[in-house]
């Protein structure tokens, strides 16, 4: 397929597949661990004190991934906004699903538009050189507030709670470029 399309894209990416891939739709995020822990045993509730993005960390830079389609967030706590940040957080691409008309699999293409129009710009143009960069630094620098590093020097962190934590407002984020440069989101 990579000859004939030039790249190779799967969703729920699973480690045996990561040397055939460029792309990865639905490697699923913190949030989702909140749906799937009440139906683990009472014995793997136990022994889970936190559930981190390892997966997302450890192939950053390998290939380009992506939680959820950004018109599902509309049904998540925080809504569009938070789920776009928790994306750019962990590394990963916001994307989209969309179709001509409602009532298809994906979203009417002009709400789409409406909920990803001012996330693109960052996603795709400040962040564009972290796209491919391994991350090398990842810290919880407050509760819900992210610190990621990437190799090529460029830091963002993302701040997800609903209160002021580590200089930036709730729901925010500030890059800071290889220049030291910062833009706020």
């Amino acid at each position: 397929p990579r000859e004939m399309y030039g790249a190779v894209a799967v969703e729920c990416a699973p480690a045996f597949v990561l040397p055939f891939i460029d792309e990865a739709a639905r490697i699923h995020s913190v949030d989702c661990a909140k749906i799937f822990m009440p139906k683990l045993g009472e014995f793997f509730q136990s022994i889970i004190d936190e559930v981190v993005p390892f997966f997302q960390l450890a192939v950053h830079g390998l290939i380009s991934y992506q939680d959820e389609w950004v018109h599902c967030y509309r049904k998540h706590p925080g809504g569009v906004k938070h789920g776009l940040l928790q994306e750019i957080a962990f590394g990963a691409k916001p994307s989209m699903e969309v179709s001509c008309r409602g009532g298809l699999n994906g979203d009417n293409y002009l709400d789409s538009i409406r909920d990803i129009k001012t996330v693109y710009p960052l996603a795709f143009g400040i962040l564009r050189p972290v796209h491919s960069e391994i991350i090398s630094e990842f810290e919880e620098v407050s509760p819900k507030v992210y610190r990621t590093g990437y190799a090529n020097g460029i830091e963002v962190t993302t701040n997800l709670s609903n209160r002021k934590a580590a200089g930036l407002g709730a729901g925010s984020c500030q890059i800071v470029d290889r220049k030291g440069e910062k833009v706020n989101f």
